[in-house]
């Protein structure tokens, strides 16, 4: 008998080990059926054998009831809908439930909680079900508490199809793939006349208005909204595109930002862009390409789209893009105490597939990327560095066939921070470290991270002051081997201003298990930013206060040069020297611009709740010079798990004034953003739902995304140019 199978009067007395009776129930409007079991089972992890009485709740779909003390139970009329049949939403009804449910409960014996959870299953109206094996564990079952979803696009032509993208986030707060039917996912419409969608979430164009696509696994939703436009809301959008002296950027890719409509630019660097949707919102088209030097993109101004005719784009020029890459090495640091979820988000402008390793722990999962959208991968939590002045191979390693851009999450509740990984072929050979004063113990220690990629790498570590086990200014060796870590953190001391060199190009990430900001206020968060080489750095950085926190932010301003003098003009301006090493940290409200007379990097915190507010808690996020900012970015925020999310976008006053950056497709509103003291530049706090976004401008623009939630926050640049200097 298959698992789940519907008991017939022959087969009642037929199930090993689980007393059952016949039992029929009926109802009206979709399924209806009764569940029974109750048997001595065996438990998984660890778990001795586990036996159903009195003390279990047992639930499905919402119907709950109480075991009897011989261990059977009855879960009377269970209901799921029936809207269409096996083949899909606008098919006749089958008398079968179009959702998968799933049997969970609980026991409280002596404080202590036990789950037990069945697999999925459907069910048929008027009919009683068995629903075996369980599986009993300490940990709660492994439910979505929410979905997520996008759409590839959520503009389509008819006949025009696209791709529905769905994650869940369970419980113990990892994030997972539900979007495919072998997940449990089970897709509808609310107009099959407009738009189709088949159990894998394909979706298909069938003709104009909307349509709502609903993603259902184990009692969580999602929903998104999709338009359909007729032929005769379709335009033909042409143009060029170049590099900076002029010349055809033969083979670049371009879109339209939200939207299917791609095409290749041909030898005289001309594109034509069918089937491009007109709905009254400006059009925008992105251009990427990829050279041996790096890749290289752009985008054209609002474009209001000719119904029926062709629509120009004028000529779009292209610029390098550094951060983004075909080969990435980075690692996860300590955080806190407890185990951390750690998560991989890659995005890129091109369809590509790759690859995530780490060899240390044998983890190895493939990946694609669909343009416009970001692709999350979960780690192993062992996949974390846990070293405290030592080595390990711990790194994490991305490769991918096209330029993408890598992002990366450590999570534990109430402790969480991001960062923008750097491509490989961006490391260099000396590094100045970035943190926070350690708070006497090692769950609240300051450090970094080095990851190698060559054999035989020595790394010459010079602490700015005294550290746990080193003396300040007296340099010591440490010899990485390939895809290996070196992690140091200490639990006295400040690790900001740590000269780090090597004989050969490394990664480096700044770090602190769980900062307090400023010393003194709670509460604390990890913190955690890859570090830009020094060849990088740049002399003017430019500032935008993070949004609904209270008593302004904190930014450390370190040096590599000795006399480096600082100048801040803002709210409260500044002027002060820095040598080699040395950093200043201010606390500052508004808009900034800092510039020096000699490269410096810049690191903005966000501060613990009693100091500026809940929800929110500390974060790191470097900040990148004016002169690295790109013209477009694709990013995105946790899946679920931050109730407050934005992006802080720096542009030119003349692009902001008139709606010139695209969020999604969609201008941003002028008046969002205010001046940067006497800058050429403005600064927007822009208010973002979850899940993955694209940005957009004619001219380069920053871009800071972070998120806050109940005393926890995240942060990370969007990227950078990272000119060499």
């Amino acid at each position: 008998m298959d698992r789940h199978t519907p008991l017939g009067e022959d087969d009642m007395q037929q199930v090993q080990g689980i007393p059952c009776s016949e039992v029929r129930a009926f109802g009206r409007g979709g399924p209806f059926a009764l569940l029974l079991v109750g048997a001595l089972l065996g438990a998984p992890g660890g778990l001795e054998a586990q036996q159903l009485d009195e003390t279990w709740t047992l639930t499905v779909n919402g119907q709950a009831a109480q075991v009897n003390p011989d261990g059977t139970f009855e879960i009377p009329n269970v209901s799921a809908a029936d809207e269409y049949g096996a083949g899909g939403p606008g098919t006749a009804p089958d008398f079968l439930s179009d959702e998968f449910l799933r049997l969970t409960g609980v026991s409280t014996v002596n404080g202590v909680a036990t789950y037990v959870f069945s697999e999925f299953f459907q069910i048929a109206q008027n009919q009683a079900y068995a629903v075996f094996p369980l599986t009993f564990t300490g940990d709660p079952p492994p439910l979505p508490v929410s979905l997520s979803m996008a759409l590839e696009s959520s503009s389509l032509a008819v006949d025009e199809g696209t791709r529905a993208l769905v994650y869940a986030a369970l419980a113990d707060g990892s994030v997972v793939d539900v979007s495919l039917s072998t997940e449990w996912t089970a897709y509808k419409t609310s107009n099959p006349n407009v738009a189709t969608v088949d159990s894998d979430g394909n979706v298909m164009g069938i003709g104009g208005g909307e349509a709502f696509i609903t993603a259902i696994n184990g009692g969580a939703t999602a929903v998104r909204k999709l338009v359909v436009s007729p032929a005769a809301s379709l335009t033909t959008v042409v143009g060029f595109v170049e590099y900076e002296d002029g010349s055809p950027a033969v083979g670049a890719e371009v879109r339209v930002a939200g939207q299917l409509a791609m095409a290749s630019v041909g030898s005289d660097g001309g594109f034509q862009l069918a089937n491009v949707i007109v709905d009254g919102a400006p059009i925008s088209v992105i251009a990427t390409v990829s050279t041996p030097e790096g890749t290289f993109s752009g985008a054209s101004g609002d474009l209001q789209g000719v119904p029926g005719e062709f629509t120009d784009a004028g000529i779009i020029t292209v610029i390098m893009a550094d951060s983004s890459g075909r080969d990435f090495a980075f690692c996860f640091p300590r955080n806190f105490i407890e185990t951390p979820t750690l998560t991989v988000f890659i995005a890129g402008d091109t369809a590509t597939t790759g690859e995530v390793r780490v060899p240390g722990i044998g983890f190895k999962e493939a990946f694609a990327v669909s343009p416009g959208n970001v692709t999350a991968v979960t780690l192993p939590a062992t996949a974390q560095s846990t070293q405290s002045d030592g080595v390990d191979a711990r790194a994490v390693l991305v490769s991918a066939e096209n330029d993408v851009c890598v992002y990366g999450l450590s999570r534990i509740a109430f402790t969480t921070d991001a960062f923008a990984a750097l491509p490989v072929d961006t490391f260099g050979q000396r590094y100045r470290i970035v943190s926070h004063a350690a708070l006497g113990s090692s769950q609240n220690a300051t450090g970094f991270a080095v990851v190698a990629t060559e054999n035989a790498t020595t790394v010459t570590v010079t602490p700015k002051t005294a550290v746990d086990g080193h003396p300040g200014s007296v340099p010591y060796d440490i010899e990485l081997d390939a895809d290996q870590v070196y992690q140091f953190l200490s639990a006295s001391g400040d690790a900001t201003g740590t000269l780090v060199q090597s004989d050969k190009p490394v990664g480096v990430l700044g770090a602190h298990s769980c900062a307090q900001i400023p010393v003194g206020f709670n509460f604390c968060d990890h913190l955690i930013e890859m570090l830009a080489p020094v060849s990088t750095w740049g002399d003017e950085v430019l500032t935008v206060n993070l949004a609904q926190r209270l008593n302004g932010d904190f930014f450390r301003i370190v040096a590599d040069t000795d006399g480096t003098t600082v100048e801040v003009a803002g709210v409260v301006p500044a002027s002060f020297t820095l040598d080699a090493g040395e950093f200043a940290e201010l606390n500052l409200g508004g808009t900034n611009q800092i510039t020096a007379s000699a490269p410096i990097l810049v690191a903005q915190y966000a501060t613990g709740s009693t100091f500026g507010g809940n929800p929110g808690d500390p974060f790191m996020m470097t900040l990148p010079p004016a002169d690295q900012y790109q013209n477009s970015y694709v990013f995105s925020t946790p899946a679920s798990g931050f109730s407050v999310n934005y992006v802080n976008v720096v542009a030119p006053t003349s692009v902001a004034a008139s709606g010139g950056v695209l969020l999604d497709g969609t201008p941003i509103q002028a008046g969002l953003f205010v001046p940067i003291a006497s800058t050429p530049f403005q600064g927007a706090q822009v208010s973002i739902a979850l899940g993955s976004h694209d940005i957009a401008s004619e001219f380069p623009i920053g871009i800071f995304v972070y998120g806050f939630n109940n005393d926890d926050s995240y942060g990370y640049p969007g990227g950078m140019a990272l000119n060499v200097k």
